[in-house]
């Protein structure tokens, strides 16, 4: 439930309930900031409502979750030493007041009962609950990319540092050759694109196991951040994954570095029987969301390791032209740097009558299969135009 106070409190949203009669009595909630409250009903009247907003850091709302901080010591040791006090009107007076209230001027009477800690169904995550991930991007200005991992099915909130550090690994990474837009596997990444698209990891959260990535820039004039359109075609290879077809055309598009990339990702999570969920949010609330289980992961690793890359460009060639078959359409040629070319003539070029040996330039397209993982090269070339 989303409602609005006066300042300094402001628009809040209820992220848990733990005592409810004709209403919410004890909860939890959470300002558009990201400040989290622990809210206790203290009385009423027949004017008003009065309640106590505790400031929680994240910290210190696990504690009380966990049954390690009484809601009595969350209000006496208020870790900014104040409690902000909430009359709610009844009737037709709609003016909502707050005060700050000292620790020293609260009495018993307002006071919960010294044990009165909260005792759940099962015991609080260990890890903070995430914050959305939308609204952190608008209110940061930053891309967000938050990534869930599920170990087997488990509901941990531990995971193996190994597996962790090379999913942040080959996520940066991935964000740097697909940022690149270069289907070079060669070479170093150039540094305005490491700039531009660099990650920064903010914290972590419940999910079984989160962990949460911001762009290292902020928004610009239009709203988004140099990161933001890296991002944006990072998750659309993660959503086009459990789709073949549309899978296999993401790929095309992505460097040899960039598809070993995102196989070094998947590989491992199948290595340790890991579900994968990624969000990503932009400043101006652009969202995309992609899950990935056992079977997608399973069956996109067989199509990377089957793919091979296709390079295409035109050369100029001087030399001699030594040789022509016009029955099977070849040529063959002599270049200057004593290099030998052969292949098919172009079709412009096969109603032409050749003279050999004859000295040339000629434009040849060059084209360059290359298996992603073995790296095995097939070139073959075409006689485009002759001089």
């Amino acid at each position: 439930m989303d409602y609005i106070l006066p300042f300094p409190i402001g628009a809040v949203k209820i992220i848990n309930v733990f005592e409810y009669f004709d209403g919410p009595k004890v909860f939890a909630c959470e300002s558009i900031t990201g400040q989290k409250y622990m809210v206790n009903w203290i009385d009423t009247n027949s004017n008003s409502d009065t309640w106590f907003y505790v400031p929680v850091s994240g910290t210190r709302y696990l504690l009380i979750l966990n049954g390690k901080v009484s809601l009595r010591d969350c209000i006496l040791h208020s870790e900014n030493k104040l409690v902000l006090e909430v009359r709610t009107p009844k009737g037709q007076d709609n003016t909502v007041e707050i005060n700050y209230r000292e620790l020293s001027s609260i009495v018993e009477e307002e006071l919960p009962d010294p044990d009165s800690f909260l005792e759940l169904d099962q015991q609080a995550p260990t890890l903070p609950p995430r914050e959305d991930t939308t609204m952190t991007a608008t209110r940061s200005g930053r891309d967000v990319l938050d990534i869930s991992l599920n170990v087997s099915d488990q509901h941990s909130n531990e995971i193996d540092a190994e597996l962790l550090g090379e999913v942040l690994i080959t996520t940066q990474n991935l964000a740097y050759y697909v940022g690149s837009n270069t289907t070079s596997s060669r070479g170093p990444v150039a540094r305005d694109i490491i700039n531009a698209n660099k990650l920064k990891a903010s914290g972590f959260f419940a999910a079984s196991f989160g962990v949460r990535l911001k762009s290292d820039t902020v928004q610009g004039l239009f709203g988004d951040t140099d990161a933001s359109s890296t991002l944006e075609k990072l998750m659309e290879l993660f959503e086009a994954t459990p789709e073949e077809e549309k899978f296999r055309t993401v790929v095309k598009g992505l460097s040899i570095r960039a598809i070993k990339s995102y196989y070094t990702l998947l590989n491992k999570l199948d290595n340790e029987d890991t579900r994968i969920k990624v969000e990503w949010a932009s400043p101006n609330q652009k969202y995309k969301e992609a899950l990935l289980d056992s079977g997608n992961i399973k069956k996109a690793i067989d199509i990377l390791i089957k793919e091979t890359k296709t390079e295409v460009k035109q050369i100029e060639v001087k030399g001699i032209l030594v040789g022509v078959n016009t029955d099977s359409n070849k040529f063959y040629l002599h270049a200057e740097d004593d290099e030998h070319i052969s292949g098919i003539i172009g079709d412009s070029l096969r109603d032409q009558q050749f003279v050999v040996p004859v000295k040339v330039k000629a434009l040849v397209e060059q084209k360059t299969e290359i298996h992603v993982f073995t790296e095995e090269e097939k070139t073959t070339y075409t006689l485009i135009t002759l001089e």
